[in-house]
């Protein structure tokens, strides 16, 4: 499968443990702002973003990037180093969005 990065154990782990816990927080999505609400991002630009595509506004950095890779996908945290450097992720793991 040329092109897919093989994810490590460690990774899925991670990945797993993010998404458990926002089930359990039982966010609403559809009454809490969304990253390319927060963001400002044009519709030309969100249209085609993953984490718009997956219907993962609050969750964003589970499918536009990764949260310990510099691998992004989303053109706004492409400027960061990871997501964890978001102020969007910031806010929204602090409980403020």
């Amino acid at each position: 499968m040329k092109g897919k990065k093989k994810v490590s154990e460690k990774e899925r782990l991670a990945y797993e443990a993010y998404v458990d816990g926002f089930q359990r927080l039982e966010i609403n999505k559809d009454a809490k702002i969304k990253c390319w609400e927060f963001m400002k991002c044009n519709p030309n630009v969100y249209v085609h973003c993953p984490a718009f595509l997956k219907s993962a506004g609050r969750r964003c950095w589970l499918v536009a990037g990764s949260v310990e890779s510099s691998m992004f996908r989303c053109k706004v945290s492409g400027q960061d180093r990871n997501c964890k450097e978001c102020e969007f992720y910031k806010k929204v793991k602090r409980g403020e969005l």
